[in-house]
């Protein structure tokens, strides 16, 4: 019974340090596009789509997601960004400011991303959550 729980201890300890590996790479992405409002160039973004969906929440109810996509030009160049997440609907056409790393403009967050809450990404830590549980799991079972 000891190599079971040995087994699953080592089972859990990998997955826990790869979901740490993919909460801190998640959340060092968003937190760095976050900072281009501070760092980066600055443009002046159309909204070209805004789009709204529901899903089910485990213990009943429905969770309203949003997502928009928006264009700008940098150097006369133009660049399109889909299916961004954001706290609610915006008009299609409406401006909005965006921010942008100048060598690689399609890294960039918008204003409507910002509101959302861009700098902490809840699925980043929602896996940490899930990483801390398995290594509590895989402490418990090499105890036995």
């Amino acid at each position: 019974m000891h190599g079971r729980g040995l087994a699953a201890a080592g089972v859990l300890g990998v997955l826990a340090l790869c979901a740490f590996g993919y909460s801190c790479s998640d959340y060092n992405e968003t937190r760095a596009r976050a900072n281009l409002r501070h760092t980066g160039m600055e443009a002046q973004g159309k909204v070209t789509n805004s789009n709204s969906w529901t899903s089910r929440r485990r213990r009943g109810g429905r969770t309203t997601h949003y997502s928009l996509g928006y264009a700008f030009a940098v150097n006369d160049r133009p660049v399109s960004i889909t299916d961004r997440r954001v706290g609610g609907l915006r008009q299609v056409g409406s401006p909005m400011p965006v921010w942008y790393d100048p060598t690689n403009p399609v890294r960039c967050i918008s204003q409507a991303e910002l509101n959302y809450g861009a700098s902490l990404s809840s699925l980043g830590w929602g896996v940490l959550m899930v990483g801390v549980v398995c290594l509590i799991a895989a402490g418990k079972a090499i105890r036995g």
